[in-house]
């Protein structure tokens, strides 16, 4: 069966493949542990967290994972939900949270700690996405997943807010405010521009000095922000809408329906006629 590009359940700790978390490698995707039992050590950022029964930890696609040590009784679940997934729920179903504003508290503390109602939710999830992704292909079987995971993220982002009080109060740098702000800039509507420098103008400073803050806070620079959501963006319209390419081409402001269709080949790999046609989601 064909789980390409959902999220996977490894029900085994220990069955985490070894590139994943060897050489101190950045995940590429999001990264949910579940401790059902015992106590595991987990390097993130080349910092330790321990982590013991109902407590979950979050690893963000661009946090660098290291090695971990666990307990002989330890059970751990944990569920990957690719970097393009977690992406497409940020910019659009959990925009309204705006999920990074809660990136520095994650940083420094990505271990949430749940009640026994939420741990089990939590496993509910876990069993029920076990299910699908084993079960034979149906029409609706790809959505049905993609709602499991949306639902799953609003608990998690539940969880998420209620811990974060504290964390919100406290000072933050400038540099977090201007990240903070970047990133608004990027999921407050359609991308229209696509220079860095008219981010930069906006925030008064330079595109290099904002450049280096994307390279602080996300690992990668401002253009693959701006590029990446604009492309989902883009994926949304050709897959959820029968807007007419010409239409699209003037609501993104493109100069011409040719730069468009390079643009969506470019991030998307075909025509943006041919990705609407594959790719189309059933309404």
């Amino acid at each position: 069966m064909d789980n390409k590009g959902n999220s996977i359940l490894i029900e085994n700790i220990d069955d985490i493949p070894s590139s994943w978390h060897e050489d101190s490698g950045k995940g590429k995707a999001l990264f949910i542990v579940l401790c059902q039992q015992g106590q595991v050590q987990i390097t993130l950022n080349e910092q330790q967290y321990m982590l013991s029964q109902r407590q979950l930890l979050l690893c963000l696609p661009t946090f660098i994972i290291g090695h971990y040590m666990r307990t002989p009784d330890c059970r751990c679940k944990v569920i990957c939900m690719p970097e393009e997934r977690f992406i497409h729920l940020t910019s659009g179903t959990l925009q309204a949270f705006r999920w990074w504003e809660k990136y520095t508290m994650l940083r420094h503390n990505p271990v949430i700690s749940l009640s026994e109602e939420e741990m089990a939710i939590m496993e509910s999830y876990a069993e029920t996405l076990k299910a699908y992704l084993q079960s034979p292909p149906t029409l609706f079987r790809q959505q049905m997943i993609q709602r499991l995971e949306e639902t799953m993220y609003y608990e998690l982002a539940n969880y998420l807010n209620a811990t974060a009080g504290e964390n919100d109060r406290e000072s933050v740098s400038q540099p977090d405010r201007l990240f903070r702000r970047f990133f608004q800039m990027l999921h407050s509507g359609i991308i229209t521009e696509r220079e860095v420098r008219r981010y930069a103008e906006q925030l008064c400073i330079t595109p290099k000095y904002l450049t280096m803050i994307c390279y602080q806070k996300e690992g990668k620079p401002a253009s693959a922000m701006i590029r990446e959501t604009l492309t989902e963006q883009i994926r949304r319209q050709l897959t959820e809408t029968d807007m007419p390419i010409k239409e699209l081409t003037y609501k993104f402001q493109f100069p011409s329906q040719s730069f468009f269709g390079k643009f969506v080949r470019q991030n998307l790999g075909s025509s943006p006629r041919q990705y609407r046609a594959t790719n189309r989601i059933i309404k």
